[in-house]
Parts: structure tokens; C-alpha cells; sequence
């Protein structure tokens, strides 16, 4: 199952004022609902709503949320769609959190050993297959 815990943003000195951070966080909010309207015109089947236009808008999209992260002075922002290790060795073995979670997890009455809260994917095929 895939986990959909996110690794910890790392946070130094804000560069910006709050007020930059706002408008470029406004910025970045709009330019996202400009992206959700294309997708649903797309959807609707309006031809104007092009697969370029839309990667064109989320490039701007990123473009602003990596001005924002900067003006808040985010120094290390993990990737979310990092490419998955395949073959024998499953994980990366440099999860150190896992093995923690692994020792401290209690299994409930039905079976179950994720947590809504912990790992969502995994508590949700736990709970289809019991």
C-alpha cells in the first residue's frame, strides 16, 4: 500500500514580511482555483480547457507556491511524489520513524495495526480486507 504520511517541512528564517507571505499565499490560492476551473471546463468538455493549458497554469501554480515557500523561509520541503524503489528491498531502509512506529504500534480488537491519523492508505486496506 502506498503511505500518505508526509515527511516534516523544514522551516528556517521567513524572508519575507507577512504581508508578502500573504499575497504571495493569495496568489498562489487564486492561481489554484484558476487551475481546479480549467480542469472542470475540461471535464464539462470545453475545448478551450487543453491538457497545455492546464500543465501551462499548474507550472505557474508550482511557480507561486515556490515563491511563497521561499518568503516563509522553507529550507527543505520534501517531494511528494518521490519515485518509489522497487525489487527485493522494499523501503528504503533509512526510515529510521518506521522502525519506531513499528515497536510502539498496538493491534486493535479487529486486526488492525494502522491509524487513520498514522497511514491512511494502509488503515483503509486493513480495513476492506477485514
Amino acid at each position: 500500500g502506498r503511505s500518505r504520511k508526509t515527511p516534516e517541512v523544514v522551516y528556517g528564517e521567513p524572508t519575507g514580511t507577512p504581508e508578502e507571505i500573504a499575497a504571495a499565499e493569495a496568489a498562489a490560492s487564486a492561481q489554484g482555483t484558476k487551475v481546479a476551473a480549467l480542469k472542470a471546463a475540461k471535464k464539462a468538455g470545453d475545448a478551450s480547457a487543453t491538457d497545455e493549458a492546464i500543465s501551462a497554469e499548474v507550472a505557474i501554480l508550482k511557480d507561486l507556491k515556490k515563491t511563497a515557500d521561499k518568503l516563509k523561509g522553507v529550507v527543505d520541503k520534501p517531494k511528494g511524489a518521490a519515485p518509489k524503489q522497487k525489487g527485493k528491498g522494499g523501503q528504503a531502509p533509512a526510515k529510521k520513524e518506521k522502525h519506531e512506529n513499528a515497536k510502539a504500534k498496538k493491534e486493535t480488537g479487529l486486526g488492525l495495526d494502522a491509524t487513520i491519523e498514522e497511514d491512511f492508505g494502509a488503515w483503509y486496506s486493513q480495513v476492506v480486507v477485514a
